[in-house]
């Protein structure tokens, strides 16, 4: 697939702010912090005559994925506007049925999903007029136990991976679904040392399941049936049991009203519509070693991730990703800016990296097939109004396959002249 540049939504390639405009050396100021709720470091100038050109952008990050993955779709807008994508290889091979990949192609976007759970906490918490905060332990689905030092685990504690959970980092139903969140609260977790001192930072896959099963409790403090609104995915994850049948019921209306507000709250409204954490379809997205001689294979879960999404799992495209990212940055579609400036300020759902023209902000993604089939993703959002996506859907040599985003990071240096 040729790459596609949008000439006429690019309303300029040197990023100077208008009151910097009349100033012989371009500015570009960039908020930097030291930490979650750090202090604004000094602005960051870039160098005389520097100026960003999106069409090298594209251009690089294309040069930068040849040598090392074989299929692949990249989006990148500026402006809060889509101006240029591409698409290399296959979704699916000639052997398999053949797809093209492009950037409206969807796939598993692993661990970047939990850059989407935590726009739907943020949403829920303000909702419920809660801030990050609140303690967790109201939220808990009834009947489940809370063991030790549950009580003082709040909404940040999750969001910053600083719950101390012990659980392994391993991507499975068994580890990350509805009955493995309810054993893993009644074991409890590990005290935390006296205030205002917090956990260490401890990145798990099962803050972000648990978070997944908060939801449905808060959207109940409402006063509105998170049964009914589950209820509605139906038609597309397949009929929900007998209310009696409660070790059954519970897990999947659960997972159902997690699936209908990301798909309704957060996808639907910036025009990216059908989204799940499955793909079931005759056309989805396999993946395959390096050189796609392969059969191709289905992520593990086959192809669904449905009972235990929330950490990793949603079939998204490089458009959706971008989309997100942009709304998020340039609206209040989904949250309102003090909202949405959270996941920045306080590294919910990104991670801070400094660059030579300022700070990123991204979430990468990186999970086996449970063969030899590669799945990689990144988002991410530049000091400058630029943001990108990428996926990837075969096997890619280290130490790239450990950091998409560093392969995007290294065509956004490139792209400065």
């Amino acid at each position: 697939m040729k790459q596609v540049i949008y000439p006429a939504l690019i309303t300029g390639i040197l990023f100077i702010t208008p009151a910097l405009a009349q100033q012989s050396v371009p500015t570009i100021l960039i908020p930097k912090s030291d930490g979650p709720s750090g202090p604004i470091m000094p602005a960051v100038k870039a160098a005389p005559g520097t100026v960003f050109d999106v069409t090298r952008f594209g251009n690089a990050l294309t040069g930068r994925l040849g040598p090392v993955a074989t299929a692949y779709s990249w989006t990148i807008m500026q402006g809060g506007k889509p101006v240029a994508s591409d698409g290399h290889g296959y979704a699916r091979t000639v052997n398999d049925g053949p797809r093209s990949h492009g950037s409206d192609v969807r796939q598993n976007v692993a661990s970047v999903s939990k850059t989407v759970t935590t726009v739907a906490v943020l949403q829920l918490l303000r909702l419920i007029g809660k801030n990050e905060d609140t303690k967790i332990l109201n939220y808990l689905p009834p009947g489940w136990a809370a063991g030790p030092n549950i009580a003082g685990l709040s909404f940040a504690d999750l969001l910053n991976h600083r719950s101390g959970f012990p659980n392994a980092n391993n991507n499975s139903e068994a580890l990350l679904d509805y009955a493995a969140m309810r054993t893993m609260v009644a074991k409890g977790t590990s005290a935390a040392p006296p205030a205002p001192g917090r956990r260490p930072f401890d990145y798990r896959n099962v803050n972000f399941a648990l978070l997944r099963v908060l939801l449905r409790m808060m959207y109940d403090q409402t006063g509105q049936r998170s049964e009914q609104f589950a209820r509605t995915m139906q038609d597309q994850l397949g009929k929900l049991g007998p209310p009696s049948n409660g070790a059954v019921y519970q897990p999947a209306i659960n997972n159902y009203f997690y699936a209908a507000w990301v798909q309704n709250k957060i996808f639907a409204p910036i025009g990216s519509t059908g989204t799940l954490c499955q793909d079931k379809s005759p056309t989805q997205t396999l993946y395959y070693d390096r050189g796609q001689t392969i059969v191709g294979e289905k992520s593990m879960g086959n192809n669904s991730w449905t009972n235990f999404c929330g950490s990793g799992g949603w079939y998204l495209s490089s458009n959706d990703l971008s989309r997100l990212m942009a709304a998020l940055r340039h609206t209040e579609i989904l949250l309102p800016k003090e909202w949405s400036d959270k996941m920045v300020t306080k590294r919910f759902g990104l991670y801070r990296t400094a660059g030579a023209h300022g700070d990123d902000y991204s979430h990468g993604g990186v999970v086996g097939s449970g063969g030899k089939g590669g799945i990689y993703a990144c988002v991410i959002r530049f000091s400058i109004s630029v943001e990108a996506a990428l996926v990837v859907n075969t096997a890619m040599p280290a130490p790239f396959g450990s950091d998409p985003c560093g392969i995007i990071r290294s065509a956004f240096d490139d792209a400065w002249q």
